[in-house]
């Protein structure tokens, strides 16, 4: 069965992410958390953005500073996956924590997991990962990319410059953090046609200002999280 990464069944995939999926909870079941291997985990996108990382970095640095707080933080924010064929896990949320622990020298994380798709073939699981919202195959560039081409680790997972952009103004207020999966990567979407790729990469700031007026408009309404003027 072939799978359509069409953005239109991403969307369509999360509105039934809510009907035949389990809902990502705000904060992780402590007696549903176990720890696991990095190794042993798939991003299901391609891409983060990297300033975000930096961001997350530096909060994990400072818990790290107190043992307990960390291990509370890692228990309440452990990281959804789904158990696929042959039991790999596939991350579904959290790409940038994920990545950020990865990046302050840590080799396993705290997991829940969110559904057990195990039993399915293979060919079956990428559509009903799809279906449920669970999955968005792009690369760092917005370009659509088959499951197989996903990167195979957090540490391979391509810098989208234009998702850090959506995470500086989502910071600043221009819309707001929503329960729906890849919302930010809509943002980004919706910036990276409106606002050239030289501007995000040399003056980061310009885009920003730019971004915010942006998220404001009523092209914007339509996107999670929007707050208007």
């Amino acid at each position: 069965m072939a799978i359509s990464l069409d953005r239109r069944a991403v969307i369509s995939g999360v509105i039934a992410a809510f009907v035949t999926g389990p809902a990502l909870a705000r904060r992780a079941d402590p007696a549903k958390v176990t720890v696991v291997s990095f190794d042993l985990i798939r991003p299901s996108q391609g891409a983060v953005g990297m300033r975000e990382v930096a961001t997350k970095v530096a909060e994990v640095r400072d818990l790290a500073r107190k043992p307990d707080k960390l291990g509370k933080f890692l228990l309440k924010e452990a990281l959804p996956v789904v158990r696929g064929p042959g039991g790999g896990l596939h991350l579904i949320d959290h790409h940038h924590l994920g990545r950020a622990l990865w990046d302050t020298g840590r080799r396993e994380a705290h997991v829940e997991t969110m559904a057990d798709l195990s039993m399915m073939a293979p060919a079956a699981f990428w559509p009903e990962m799809d279906k449920r919202g669970w999955l968005h195959a792009f690369d760092a560039r917005g370009n659509a990319i088959g499951p197989s081409k996903l990167p195979q680790h957090v540490k391979d997972l391509g810098d989208d410059v234009y998702r850090s952009l959506a995470g500086a103004i989502r910071q600043r207020g221009a819309f707001t953090k929503t329960d729906t999966l890849f919302s930010e990567l809509k943002w980004a979407d919706f910036f990276r046609s409106r606002i050239p790729l030289s501007t995000v990469e040399r003056d980061f700031e310009s885009a920003v200002r730019q971004a915010s007026t942006l998220a404001r408009s009523p092209d914007a309404s339509r996107l999670p999280g929007f707050v208007g003027r």
